[in-house]
């Protein structure tokens, strides 16, 4: 298979580095857990905007931490399937983001950005991506499945619950979970028709 893998968000912390940016420019203080929308409103801005601001600065990228299990996701992926990191930073921002995959170690085949196009359009079989926006699109476009990462601004699934009944999504509660699924997706086994975070 073809396994896309978001970067934001799943494999990396896009929220830790810009805490103290939006402390500093906004004097708002946040917390990971308090960013509950993809577009959190702060200020005359959003979290979203803050972030494509931040990826100006190389420090931003190449300090980002590792999410844990992004290594083990990854060479559990590299062993059997294609990986294609498909990121929606823009093409600036990639120089640096090979950088920090070196520096990580973090094992792919290729890195694509995907923000020009739509992440249904680089040949994924699998999706793993924490943006319910990418994911329903890659779901409506493709004949994939994909994974959603839960995180704590994509709790309000409404929107995914056709894609949670046909079998075709699975909300992963942490990157060893969505490992395990993409084992049951190589023996055949059908997505959970249910929220498997509880």
């Amino acid at each position: 298979m073809i396994v896309g893998v978001d970067i934001d968000g799943v494999l990396a912390n896009q929220i830790h580095g810009v805490i103290p940016r939006i402390k500093e420019r906004w004097g708002v203080e946040l917390t990971y857990e308090d960013v509950t929308h993809f577009r959190l409103p702060i200020a005359d801005t959003d979290i979203a905007v803050e972030i494509v601001d931040a990826m100006t600065t190389p420090d931003y990228l190449l300090g980002m931490p590792v999410h844990p299990g992004a290594h083990e996701l990854l060479d559990s992926l590299a062993a059997q399937h294609e990986v294609k990191l498909i990121t929606a930073r823009p093409t600036h921002a990639l120089a640096a983001t090979r950088r920090w995959l070196e520096v990580h170690g973090l094992h792919y085949d290729e890195l694509v950005s995907a923000a020009e196009t739509l992440k249904s359009q680089h040949g994924a079989d699998v999706l793993i991506d924490d943006y319910t926006g990418n994911i329903s699109e890659f779901l409506e476009r493709s004949d994939g499945y994909a994974i959603l990462l839960s995180q704590p601004w994509n709790q309000d699934l409404a929107d995914l619950d056709r894609w949670l009944l046909s079998k075709r999504l699975y909300v992963a509660k942490d990157l060893r979970d969505a490992q395990e699924m993409i084992a049951r997706l190589e023996a055949g086994s059908p997505l959970q028709t249910v929220d498997q975070r509880n």
